[in-house]
Order: structure tokens, then C-alpha cells, then sequence
């Protein structure tokens, strides 16, 4: 059974040994998984050989949909990689799912601001991963001199009530694997990529019935589910497509990578 792992070539080198562990658990298992770095969503040939089936960590989800269109099975499937970077989709999801999120604005830069939009305000691009493209804004004149600097439509949020704090669950197909708190004393982002301090935590029941909602809703594979704390209560924040493993191996005995391949090998009746 052959695959193929996507990359773009920045996050392939940023997670060299990952991909080469990756390629090592399938070859394990008999798999044969190969790294291709992509550029865009049409970065694979049309007529290039099909494989059985994609690891796409490229979070191109067009590229996916060229493949699911073709019959080949794609780790996440396309729905997972489009919702997931789109914040503004994962809002509309949410919201559709009845679960708790932040006061959330979509905003088009030059556009008048919305007049009910709290300041402060966080301003996020709508595809930023890793803790990039999100900013604080004290004032109106703030938020929309970011909103003109980031690349399309962009969030206007209000800020939860609890700043760099967060925690991430990962799940694995609809088995939650562990729960990650990350926090920051001088940054209002928490990201372990940004500085942020980790350390393992108990998995509360609402947070992982509110991630499982949300992965059996998009039938995800390997995904990062993030909250925020917003005083009494915890909200959906993002969704990790791509979500990466350095927290787990850091703070657990979980092989993400091995997880991750039984889970394709399984889904694809190789087990």
C-alpha cells in the first residue's frame, strides 16, 4: 500500500524528523510513504499515478478534494483541512454545533468597522496557524491598520477573560489522546511555538465531550481541538488541522507518529 506524506517545503523542514518518523512507521507496517513538498494546490500532476491514500499536512484542502474527487483516501479529508484553517468557518461550525465560542466579527480591511465590536480587540487572519497572524488592537484606528496588513478578510475578536492561557486536546479518530495547557506571563497568545510554557492536565469532561463533538462532526483523523478560558466557562477557539506532536512527545509516552499510521492502516483495512 502506497502513500504519500504533503508538506509545503517550509513546514517540511521545520518537521523533518516527524515526517522521516512517519515514513518509518509505515514502512513498519509494510506501508510505503512518500514525502512530496507542495507549493499549492495544484502542485500534483493531475496525471500523476494515484495512490491509496494522502497524508496531507500542507493544509491545501483543494488538493485534497482532487484526490477524494479521484476515489483516494486523504488524512484529513478535505472538510477537516478546509474548516481548519479557516477560523471563520470553524466560528460558523461551532456556532452550527451549539458550542461556545467568542464574540466573533468578520471584517474586510477598508470596510467601515463593525459598531458593536469590543475594544480592545484580538485581530487574526483567517488562515494563521502556530500563534502567526494574530495581533492585539487597543483602539478602532489599531485594529483596522492590522485588518490592511493581513491577506484578505480577517477576525475581530473579543478577548477572553482569561489571557495566555489555552488547552489543546488531540484526538485521534474519536479517541481523545491527551490534553495539553499551554500559558504565557507575557504574551496574550499562548503557543508552545511562541515561547509558551506546557505541562500535561487532567481531561475535563466538557472539554472532551465539546472536542469530540466537533471531530465527529468533520469525521477527523488526527486534529487539534483549542479553548479558551473565558471565566467560568471554556470556548472553542481553533481547530489544528495539521496539528503538530512536539507537545506529546515532550510531555508524554504517546508516539503520535505511530498512532497516527495505525490509524490510516486500520481506516484503510490494513490491520
Amino acid at each position: 500500500m502506497k502513500g504519500l506524506l504533503l508538506y509545503t517545503p517550509e513546514d517540511a523542514a521545520r518537521s523533518r524528523w516527524f515526517a522521516g518518523h512517519l515514513a518509518d512507521c509505515a514502512r513498519a507496517r509494510g506501508m510505503e510513504l512518500t514525502l512530496v513538498t507542495v507549493t499549492g494546490p495544484d502542485a500534483v500532476q493531475a496525471d500523476a499515478p494515484l495512490p491509496d491514500f494522502v497524508v496531507n499536512r500542507a493544509r491545501f484542502a483543494a488538493l485534497s478534494r482532487r484526490f477524494e474527487r479521484r476515489g483516494v483516501r486523504c488524512f484529513n479529508r478535505a472538510a477537516v483541512t478546509e474548516t481548519g484553517n479557516d477560523k471563520w468557518q470553524t466560528d460558523r461550525l461551532c456556532r452550527r454545533l451549539g458550542l461556545p465560542v467568542m464574540d466573533t466579527w468578520l471584517y474586510r480591511a477598508g470596510e467601515p468597522l463593525p459598531e458593536d465590536a469590543p475594544f480592545p480587540c484580538v485581530v487574526k487572519s483567517l488562515a494563521g496557524h502556530g500563534g502567526s497572524e494574530i495581533f492585539w488592537a487597543g483602539t478602532p484606528q489599531e485594529a483596522a491598520r492590522l485588518a490592511a496588513g493581513l491577506p484578505g478578510d480577517c477576525l475581530l475578536q473579543r478577548p477572553a477573560a482569561r489571557l495566555g492561557l489555552d488547552v489543546r486536546v488531540y484526538l485521534m479518530g474519536d479517541t481523545p489522546l491527551a490534553a495539553v495547557q499551554r500559558t504565557s506571563s507575557g504574551d496574550f497568545r499562548s503557543n508552545f511555538s511562541l515561547g509558551g510554557q506546557a505541562a500535561l492536565v487532567p481531561l475535563e469532561r466538557p472539554l472532551r465531550e465539546m472536542a469530540l463533538t466537533v471531530q465527529r462532526a468533520l469525521e477527523a483523523d488526527y486534529i487539534g481541538v483549542d479553548f479558551l478560558c473565558d471565566g467560568t466557562r471554556w470556548v472553542v477557539n481553533e481547530i489544528e488541522d495539521a496539528v503538530g506532536a512536539r507537545m506529546l512527545y515532550r510531555l508524554t509516552a504517546l508516539d503520535a507518529g505511530e498512532l497516527f499510521i495505525r490509524h490510516i492502516a486500520e481506516t484503510m483495512g490494513a490491520i
